[in-house]
C-alpha cells in the first residue's frame, strides 16, 4: 500500500477494495478520511468487529491505546472522493467526538471545515483556558484568524470571536493587531460582552504601553461588571458547591468548588495586601494560594502565582527563591503559549529581582533580554522599564557611558512610571564625574516624577542618590536630611536590606576623615 504512490494506481486500489469490504468498513474508512490526526477508538463502540478488520488489512493504524488512523496514503484520496455536503456532515460529527473528550482546538477546527465557524468560535471561547493550559494558543490563533475576515451568522458571534482573538495576538507580541481586530466589532453598553471588551482593551492597551487609557478601560469594565471579579466567583464557587452538596450529595464536586472559592479569595486578599503595602501578608496569602493550586491542579492560576511569589521574595532580599519562582511562572507561561510573560516578563523580574538585591553583572543578561523582546513587539513601556534596569546595572558596575545611554533612552520613551528611575541614575552618573549642580538637579527632578506618580519605589532611591551628591559636594547637613528621607521610605516598605545599606552610608559620612 505505501508503495502505491500515483493516483491512478490509488484508483485501482479503492476500486478492489469497494468489490471486497462491506458497507459498514467503507463508512468506517470515510470517516476517518476526515481526521487529520488520530481519532478516538471508541467512536467507533459498535464497529470495533469492523474496525479491528480494517486493521488487520492495514488500511487503519493504531494509534498508541486508545486511538486509531486512516493509512496515510488513503486519505488524501478518499477525503477527494467524498460529495461536499456529506464532507461537512463528517466534519461535524468528528466536532462532537472529539469536543466531548475534551479536545478542542481540533474540535474547531472540525467546525470551521464542517461550514459551522461559529460553534468553533463558542466552542474554543468557552473552553479557552483549557485549550491554552494544554499549549494550543498559537495554534488556535492560526485556526481562527482567518474568521477575523468573514462574516459570521451573527453580531454575538463576531464579538466573541474578537474577545478570543484579541487575547491570543497579545501573547503573540501582537497586541496592536488584537486593539484593531476589538475596534473593528460593535459594542452595545447593554450587551454582556460589553464589560469583557473593556477588559480586554485594558489588558491589551496595557501591552502597548498606554497606561492610562488601560487604566479608563479597566475602570468602564468594573462599572458594567458592577463588583469585584474574584468575590463574584467566589460566591458563584460557594453556591455550586452548596447546591451539589445538598441536592446531589456530591462531596467531591462540593470539594473542589469550596477550593476554587479558597484560592480566588487567597489571591484577591495577596492583591490587597501588596496594594496596601503589607508584603508579609501579601506573601503569606500567595503562598497560601500556591498550595490550593497545586494540591488541585490549578495550573492555569499557578504562572500568576510564581510571579507575585518572585517578586515579594525579592523585596525580601531572598534572591534564589525569588528567580526559582520567576523561572517556574515563565514555565507554566510558556506552556500556555504567551509569550510576552514568558520570555520579556519573566526575564524582565529577574533583572528586577537582581537589582534589588544589587546582584548587578546577573541583572544584566535577563534586562538585555527583555529589552530585545520588547523593543520587536514596540512595547514602550517595558522597554523603558528594561533601560531603566540596564541603566541602574550599568552604572553600578563602573560603565557609566552605558548607563547614561540606557537612561536617556528609557527617558525619550517619554512613559511617566520610568521617568524618576532614569532621572537619578543620570543623577548618579553627574555625581562621580564631579558635576554637583546637574546632579542635584536630576535628583531633585527625580524626586518630582517619583511624587507626581506616587511611587515610594522611585522615591527612595531618588533621596539616596541626592543624598551622596550632596555628601559629595560637602553639604553635610543637606545629606544627612536626604539620607533620613530615603532610610524613612525604606522602613515604610520594609525593605531590610536597603535600611542597612543607607545608615551604613550615612554613618560611614559622619565619621571622621
Amino acid at each position: 500500500l505505501s508503495a502505491m504512490q500515483t493516483p491512478a494506481a490509488l484508483d485501482w486500489l479503492l476500486l478492489r477494495l469497494r468489490q471486497h469490504l462491506i458497507p459498514a468498513e467503507l463508512t468506517i474508512l470515510y470517516e476517518l478520511a476526515v481526521f487529520q490526526g488520530p481519532a478516538p477508538q471508541d467512536a467507533w463502540r459498535s464497529g470495533q468487529k469492523h474496525l479491528r478488520s480494517l486493521q488487520q488489512l492495514g488500511l487503519v493504524n493504531a494509534a498508541g491505546a486508545d486511538a486509531v488512523t486512516l493509512h496515510p496514503a488513503l486519505r488524501d484520496q478518499l477525503y477527494g472522493q467524498l460529495p461536499p455536503a456529506q464532507r461537512m456532515e463528517l466534519h461535524l460529527a468528528a466536532a462532537l467526538l472529539l469536543a466531548e473528550r475534551g479536545r478542542f482546538t481540533t474540535a474547531a477546527w472540525h467546525y470551521i471545515e464542517g461550514g459551522r465557524p461559529e460553534l468553533a468560535v463558542w466552542t474554543w471561547y468557552t473552553h479557552r483556558q483549557h485549550e491554552i493550559d494544554q499549549g494550543q494558543a498559537g495554534a488556535a490563533r492560526q485556526l481562527f484568524l482567518p474568521l477575523a475576515q468573514s462574516t459570521l451568522p451573527t453580531a454575538d458571534d463576531q464579538r466573541v470571536l474578537a474577545l478570543l482573538l484579541a487575547p491570543l495576538l497579545a501573547r503573540a507580541g501582537q497586541a496592536q493587531e488584537g486593539l484593531m481586530l476589538l475596534e473593528g466589532v460593535t459594542w452595545p453598553a447593554e450587551s454582556p460582552t460589553a464589560a469583557l471588551a473593556h477588559a480586554a482593551r485594558g489588558e491589551l492597551l496595557a501591552e502597548v504601553g498606554d497606561i492610562d487609557r488601560s487604566l479608563a478601560e479597566f475602570r468602564h469594565s468594573l462599572e458594567s461588571i458592577g463588583q469585584q471579579q474574584a468575590t463574584r466567583a467566589a460566591n458563584l464557587h460557594i453556591n455550586i458547591g452548596r447546591r451539589a452538596l445538598v441536592y446531589l450529595g456530591d462531596r467531591a464536586q462540593a470539594q473542589r468548588e469550596a477550593m476554587q472559592a479558597q484560592l480566588n479569595l487567597a489571591l484577591l486578599q495577596g492583591e490587597i495586601a501588596n496594594a496596601a503595602g503589607d508584603f508579609a501578608a501579601a506573601r503569606a496569602h500567595y503562598v497560601a494560594a500556591l498550595g490550593l493550586a497545586q494540591q488541585h491542579g490549578a495550573d492555569q492560576r499557578l504562572a500568576k502565582i510564581h510571579e507575585e511569589l518572585g517578586v515579594l521574595e525579592a523585596r525580601r532580599a531572598k534572591v534564589e527563591p525569588a528567580i526559582e519562582h520567576l523561572q517556574a511562572a515563565g514555565r507554566y507561561y510558556a506552556a500556555a503559549g504567551n509569550q510576552v510573560c514568558a520570555v520579556g516578563m519573566t526575564n524582565s523580574g529577574m533583572a528586577y529581582a537582581y537589582l534589588l538585591n544589587r546582584q548587578y553583572a546577573q541583572a544584566v543578561p535577563p534586562a538585555e533580554i527583555a529589552l530585545e523582546f520588547f523593543n520587536d513587539i514596540n512595547h514602550s513601556f517595558w522597554s523603558a522599564i528594561n533601560e531603566a534596569y540596564l541603566a541602574e546595572a550599568w552604572f553600578y558596575l563602573d560603565d557609566c557611558a552605558r548607563a547614561e545611554r540606557y537612561a536617556q533612552s528609557g527617558l525619550r520613551r517619554e512613559e511617566p512610571v520610568v521617568r524618576p528611575y532614569c532621572l537619578y541614575i543620570l543623577g548618579h552618573i553627574r555625581r562621580v564625574q564631579r558635576r554637583f549642580a546637574e546632579a542635584q538637579r536630576l535628583c531633585r527632578d527625580a524626586l518630582a516624577a517619583g511624587e507626581e506618580i506616587d511611587d515610594p519605589w522611585a522615591l527612595a532611591p531618588a533621596w539616596l542618590a541626592l543624598a551622596e551628591t550632596e555628601r559629595d559636594a560637602g553639604q553635610m547637613d543637606e545629606a544627612d536630611e536626604a539620607f533620613a528621607r530615603a532610610i524613612e521610605i525604606y522602613e515604610r516598605l520594609g525593605v531590610e536590606q536597603e535600611i542597612a545599606y543607607a545608615k551604613r552610608l550615612c554613618a560611614q559620612m559622619r565619621q571622621p576623615a
